[in-house]
């Protein structure tokens, strides 16, 4: 029986509080630390603002890497303490895959582009909700695999549509502040920070998502556990 429950039923240690809480932090330093790569990244196999394909593709899929598997093992590890029958490996698998994917193949016009003229202020954010919108319904449905054995769990992807939506147009505007003559310490420390905030933005959007389905795996391991107990008797 105790199996059957995920472990904040079982165990009583994560509050709903709690668990919001706890997903914004894990989101927030999973971004911090992504971000903070891509930064680095960028910096070091673009410097002088005149970057060569390979090297940056190299730096991107390095940095999406590095974000793809702090998201999906700082997420996973609280997805594993509130939904029954997910694993970390079974969360990070897909949310890898879809980082390294997505932010390589997106940093390939970025690179081609550059050297034009810049947008506008409004035109990035509103890209950058575009943008975020189809990437977190890439998410969204990627993750859903893994959680497609709980009641509601489509919502999850449109909770990441809206989650992903907020948080990328932060990231483009602090990928923005720094200019060419900005220490590589200072930018790194800028998009770490950027980062923070945009996941903190996708930790508050998608999180009674998170609620709602840990809910439904609480009533979902408790109906289990009666039909035994009837069988049982």
């Amino acid at each position: 029986m105790a199996q059957a429950l995920p472990r904040q039923a079982a165990e009583g240690d994560l509050r709903m509080d709690g668990l919001t809480r706890r997903w914004m932090a894990a989101c927030a330093l999973a971004e911090g630390i992504g971000i903070a790569s891509a930064a680095a990244a960028t910096r070091l196999t673009n410097p002088d603002s005149s970057p060569d394909l390979w090297p940056v593709l190299g730096g991107a899929a390095a940095a999406a890497f590095i974000e793809g598997s702090a998201l999906g093992v700082l997420q996973g590890r609280v997805v594993r303490d509130s939904l029954a029958g997910v694993s970390v490996q079974r969360w990070w698998i897909p949310t890898v895959t879809v980082a390294f994917v997505g932010w390589t193949l997106g940093s390939v016009p970025a690179t081609m582009a550059s050297g034009g003229a810049e947008p506008s202020l409004w035109l990035v954010v509103l890209g950058a909700v575009g943008l975020g919108a189809a990437m977190g319904a890439v998410f969204g449905a990627a993750q859903r695999l893994a959680i497609r054995h709980l009641p509601g769990s489509s919502r999850w992807i449109w909770a990441n549509v809206a989650g992903w939506a907020a948080a990328m147009p932060v990231i483009y505007l602090g990928a923005s502040l720094p200019s060419a003559s900005t220490p590589t310490a200072a930018v790194v420390v800028i998009g770490a920070a950027a980062g923070a905030l945009a996941g903190a933005a996708l930790g508050a959007v998608t999180g009674p998502a998170l609620r709602g389905l840990s809910d439904a795996s609480t009533s979902q391991a408790a109906a289990i556990g009666s039909g035994y107990q009837r069988r049982a008797s």
